[in-house]
């Protein structure tokens, strides 16, 4: 996840607070999590580079609040990335990652694992669906694109996973 290129773009259409820009990601982009623990680091890297300026506003009874804008280097920075070179795909998959070091379990217990990663792909794909026509409204079609490759990948994961298991549980019924 590229937090610089979610924060400049969502800068784009405006100033606003590190905590606007999560909410925000939250709301349209809701399968790449970002925390403000990745948000606020990346506005100081960019408030030093110069791409954004910061303006405290203060707040009575409560902490100033910091709202971020973009500068003209931070414009040209933001539609730099839109297109720059292709970045490789991140392969880091959490259940692949594990299932490297399956050979250490049994049988039994691989095709478990593999059960519990189905149903939580389940689950996701069902939150990808009912999210999308709420996701509508509030995005263009190149938003609605970002949201769908979310359901995309995780229906070819789970026919993947599916096909994968389907062949241990054969694989131990013939043993």
């Amino acid at each position: 996840m590229d937090v610089e290129l979610i924060a400049l773009g969502f800068l784009m259409s405006g100033p606003k607070t590190g905590y606007q820009l999560r909410t925000i990601t939250k709301k349209v982009l809701p399968f790449y999590p970002i925390s403000l623990n990745q948000i606020y680091p990346m506005l100081r890297k960019l408030e030093k580079a110069g791409y954004v300026e910061k303006d405290v506003v203060p707040q009575q009874g409560r902490p100033d609040k910091n709202v971020f804008r973009l500068t003209r280097s931070g414009r040209e920075r933001f539609l730099n990335k839109l297109v720059g070179d292709p970045v490789p795909l991140d392969h880091g998959l959490p259940f692949t990652e594990r299932a490297y070091f399956f050979r250490f379990l049994e049988p039994a217990r691989v095709i478990e694992a593999f059960e519990e990663e189905v149903r939580a792909l389940e689950l996701q794909l069902a939150e990808v669906e009912r999210g999308r026509e709420g996701i509508r409204a509030k995005v263009d079609e190149h938003g609605l694109f970002s949201f769908d490759t979310a359901g995309v990948v995780i229906r070819a994961l789970l026919d993947w996973y599916r096909g994968e298991l389907a062949k241990r549980k054969q694989g131990l019924e013939n043993q």
